[in-house]
């Protein structure tokens, strides 16, 4: 039997993509994987997430990637909202990859209907959709060791140019730094999230620019 487990990595971060992966893979390998340490992405270091992600695409099917761009984001937020698109991202996953069954890690407190709306846009019925379902589910949880390895590359290669930090609203250097280069310039760089509220916060506050 096949299992395909579904999740995000950056769906908060004010900088970067926002990256869900899904990975299909033979249920008689999730025990072994489970074994080594295939937990959720956010209770491995980096070290060991980089680790695993290679042994993950080893014992997978296959796996698919879909990178959310942050023009794509502040569309979404702009005119449907952000679960919007990571729905539409998380249906064309399951169109793409064969597998018996689909775990999802759902962004509503009603999984039930997340998975409803997934059935509706994929006519599969063989969606389970959870809360903290990359905690639940070692199939998943690989699936977020996958997306969260990308996307940490792909801040990576925003840093060597730009001294962002983790790129999340609470970190201090991030929202520093791009206040400066507000004040600079006048204007964001495409990295930056620009409908997220910390980008309204330096727009509005006078304090930025004092």
């Amino acid at each position: 039997m096949i299992v395909c487990g579904i999740d995000e990595a950056g769906r908060g971060s004010f900088i970067g993509p926002m990256v869900i992966a899904g990975v299909a893979i033979d249920e008689s390998n999730l025990d072994m994987l489970h074994q080594a340490g295939v937990k959720d992405s956010k209770m491995l270091t980096a070290g060991a997430r980089r680790s695993l992600y290679s042994m993950i695409l080893e014992y997978s099917v296959s796996h698919v990637v879909r990178r959310c761009h942050p023009n794509a984001i502040d569309n979404s937020v702009l005119f449907h909202g952000l679960t919007d698109l990571e729905i539409t991202k998380m249906a064309d996953i399951i169109r793409c990859t064969p597998a018996d069954a689909y775990y999802v890690d759902s962004c509503y407190s009603d999984a039930a209907l997340f998975g409803e709306r997934l059935q509706d846009l994929t006519q599969s019925t063989q969606i389970h959709s959870h809360i903290d379902a990359d905690a639940k589910f070692v199939v998943v949880a690989a699936a977020s060791i996958i997306a969260k390895v990308l996307r940490d590359r792909a801040i990576q290669r925003i840093q060597k140019s730009h001294p962002v930090g983790s790129g999340y609203p609470a970190d201090t250097e991030t929202v520093r730094y791009v206040r400066e280069i507000y004040i600079a310039t006048g204007k964001m760089p495409l990295f930056v999230r620009k409908s997220w509220s910390t980008m309204r916060r330096v727009h509005m506050d006078q304090r930025f620019v004092s």
